[in-house]
């Protein structure tokens, strides 16, 4: 059984209620050459759109596994190495895809037009997005949008034991 390694730094935090990674404010303002305090008006809205975009990019992780293997791919994230650097870039590239789209995020597009009437399926607005193309390929690269079923499980004793 692989070890966990869960850890805050320059790039990343962990928050152990949501059971997720973060990606640090900080890292994002380096990285993408904009103060992102200023682009959310406040170091608390840009916190809290920082965990907004993690849960996008979990829900989007979570939708794209096989059914039950959710425990294990968190068990695989929280075991660091390049699972945690996926995260990183799979964070970043939905926080700029965030900044970029000025609000108007794809998955938020419901299709629902109450002055016409008329309600459009999702996949015809906007096809499978859901997360930035970056998001993506970051997970995907990583294999941590592997469909099959997992040769290891995670016993009770061990699952969110740290994490």
């Amino acid at each position: 059984m692989l070890t966990v390694n869960v850890y805050d730094d320059n790039l990343l935090k962990y928050d152990y209620d949501l059971h997720q990674y973060v990606l640090n404010a900080d890292a994002a303002s380096k990285y993408l050459g904009r103060d992102i305090y200023a682009e959310y008006q406040s170091q608390q809205i840009a916190n809290a759109e920082l965990i907004n975009q993690s849960n996008q990019v979990y829900a989007f992780l979570y939708s794209r596994i096989a059914v039950g293997a959710e425990r294990q791919v968190e068990y695989l994230i929280a075991t660091g190495g390049k699972y945690r650097d996926a995260m990183f870039k799979a964070l970043l590239g939905q926080c700029q895809y965030a900044l970029e789209s000025r609000g108007t995020d794809v998955p938020l597009q419901h299709g629902v037009l109450l002055s016409k009437g008329v309600v459009i399926p999702q996949e015809a607005l906007r096809g499978s997005v859901q997360v930035s193309l970056a998001t993506e390929q970051a997970l995907s690269k990583s294999g941590l949008l592997y469909c099959g079923a997992y040769k290891f499980t995670v016993p009770n004793s061990v699952y969110r034991v740290g994490y």
